[in-house]
């Protein structure tokens, strides 16, 4: 029996209403099949040349919260989207268990089924998974933005605390996990503290984390081998993430991958929206034709 057998908690009634808003103004729900079960996405056409943006979100978050961003790509590029993991949003609860592998072979293939060539914005988790889909896949890839990107190595001390940050037994844990991810919490931080606590606490989650080993991070030896054009956002408000995995990836990154430090924490998407608009619009605007 699956991880995620019989667990069917499904979104929260405000995302099925954020995701009507948004399909007036012009997205669309797509399904992918994988393994795991279907992925859900939230795409629609852009106006412009350029290449489209694909969005990956981290874990216990889903696809709307990049669509305020995405939506202001819309004149400049061919089209937007953002992938739902499994679990997540309106995808389907895994049905076998969430490991590294199993995410990441879901989430790729669901890349796959988009159209290249593509920019790939990925965000914590999604970030770790948007540069190893880089890695493998280079061909398909306009450019690659990472925003406070995991996957850098950890020793076991380091894993261990930080998949306690993300255990939240309590309600209090899960307000105090969503004050850290904002350089200034907005006032509604303690209103969502309970939904996302609930998410965490999903089986298939705490699966995945107990999952998570030091074998499963990045490499130097793979990270210096990026070729697609990279930016790397860490906000100078990060306080989800230890410095050191910041430190790692300015380390070992190869020199033309760009580096900026934006006044925000960990969700750049939902802080500051606007201007990761912004910054995505003028890096896509200046990559090779």
């Amino acid at each position: 029996m699956g991880t995620g057998s019989g667990v069917k908690l499904g979104p929260h009634p405000l995302e099925r209403g954020m995701r009507r808003l948004w399909q007036v103004r012009g997205f669309r729900t797509e399904w992918h099949d994988t393994p795991l079960g279907r992925l859900h996405g939230l795409a629609a056409p852009g106006a412009g040349e350029r290449p489209g943006v694909v969005a990956v979100h981290g874990i216990g978050s889903g696809a709307l919260p990049f669509l305020p961003v995405l939506h202001r790509l819309r004149p400049l590029v061919r089209f937007v989207a953002a992938l739902e993991s499994p679990g997540h949003g309106f995808s389907d609860p895994p049905r076998d268990a969430l490991t590294p592998t199993t995410w990441q072979a879901a989430v790729h293939g669901a890349l796959d089924a988009q159209p290249a060539p593509f920019v790939l914005l990925g965000n914590s988790l999604g970030g770790a998974l948007s540069l190893r889909y880089a890695l493998q896949r280079p061909e398909r890839l306009a450019g690659l933005v990472l925003c406070a990107p995991a996957g850098a190595p950890l020793d076991e001390a380091g894993l261990e605390r930080l998949r306690r940050r993300f255990a939240v037994p309590t309600d209090a844990d899960a307000r105090q996990l969503v004050r850290d991810l904002f350089a200034r919490p907005p006032w509604y931080a303690d209103i969502v503290g309970a939904e996302l606590g609930r998410r965490l606490r999903r089986p298939y989650l705490q699966g995945f984390l107990a999952a998570v080993g030091t074998g499963d991070f990045l490499t130097v030896d793979e990270v210096s081998a990026l070729r697609v054009p990279t930016l790397l956002l860490w906000g100078t408000g990060e306080r989800l993430l230890p410095p050191e995995v910041v430190a790692w990836y300015r380390a070992h990154l190869p020199s033309s991958v760009r580096f900026e430090q934006p006044d925000a924490g960990h969700i750049p998407q939902v802080e500051r929206p606007r201007w990761l608009a912004e910054r995505l619009r003028a890096f896509i605007a200046n990559l090779p034709n």
